[in-house]
């Protein structure tokens, strides 16, 4: 289905809005959504495409991701596993670093805080 403002969907409908499992590409950001569908928004697990090309993986409620667990594999290259909250990473989580290196532990609003610890490429550990 083609919409009159240019997003494109294929997937599962019920009652003429879309529900349960598909995948949308939006318009206006060019973003494709691929997951769990209800009442015409993105609501449960999914996989968000982003431009410029980030990709985040979790649960939805509608156009927002949902606190807890989340998946993003930034621009960069770089990648998160872990808590999130507000869309940032908060509580634990992992964050592996395209030089190789990886930290392993608290998070509050984006920031390494609190206990945790971080590995390098060569095999040191702070």
């Amino acid at each position: 289905m083609v919409y009159s403002n240019g997003d494109a969907y294929l997937g599962s409908y019920k009652n003429g809005v879309r529900a349960g499992t598909g995948i949308c590409k939006f318009a206006l950001t060019g973003s494709i959504y691929k997951g769990e569908w209800r009442d015409d928004k993105p609501m449960g697990n999914g996989i968000l495409f982003t431009l410029p090309n980030e990709i985040i993986e979790g649960r939805f409620d509608g156009y927002r991701v949902m606190d807890g667990q989340i998946k993003i594999l930034f621009t960069n290259g770089e990648f998160y596993e872990g808590n999130s909250k507000s869309t940032l990473r908060n509580a634990n989580g992992m964050h592996y670093y395209l030089n190789g290196d990886f930290y392993d532990g608290e998070w509050v609003n984006d920031r390494r805080v609190g206990r945790g610890r971080l590995f390098f490429q060569e095999g040191a550990k702070l």
